[in-house]
Parts: C-alpha cells; structure tokens; sequence
C-alpha cells in the first residue's frame, strides 16, 4: 500500500519533502505556498487538499510541476496559479509577456 504524507505547514519545505516521499500528500493546513523552483513529479503521486484552502503558486516565475513520463499525478480539491511556462508551446501556464 502507498504511503500517505501529511503537509501540516504550508511552505514549500514541507510540501517538498511530502512529495519527494512520494504516494499521497493530504494537506492539513490552508495558505499558499510559493515555489522558488519548478516542482519535480517522479513517481505516482496524489495531491489532496480535500478540505482545506491550498494555492500552489508558482509566483509568476517558475513553472509549478514536471511531470515524468509514466507518472500518474493527480490533484483534488487545490488551485494552481501563476506558473510560467516557457518554450515555443507555452500552454499550461502564464504567458510571461
């Protein structure tokens, strides 16, 4: 059975470490956390804010998630906002211009 992580703070130390574990995040706190890098999805991962007020921001700089090929990534019940996406196809994101 997979694991599931608790994000009691949210910062983006915490939700870090959740997802690096990998599994499920349930988040037991409300507020928006604001990444300073692109956040990295290697295995299968659930993000449940079920609940609570989650905002996953990516500050108008960073790209919010990379997903691996294969990975089944899932969210419930958060708001993604402000990513930046970059390249030629810039969709899934905020255009920086």
């Amino acid at each position: 059975m997979a694991q599931t992580n608790v994000v009691t703070v949210c910062d983006e130390a915490s939700l870090r470490a959740a997802v690096n574990a990998g599994g499920t995040v349930q988040f037991g706190c409300d507020g928006t956390i604001y990444l300073t890098s692109t956040l990295e999805i290697g295995t299968n991962t659930f993000l449940d804010a079920a609940g609570h007020a989650v905002t996953i921001s990516g500050s108008n700089a960073v790209q919010v998630f990379r997903v691996a090929t294969s990975v089944n990534f899932t969210l419930r019940g958060l708001t993604v906002a402000e990513g930046l996406a970059s390249g030629a196809n810039r969709s899934g994101g905020r255009d920086s211009q």
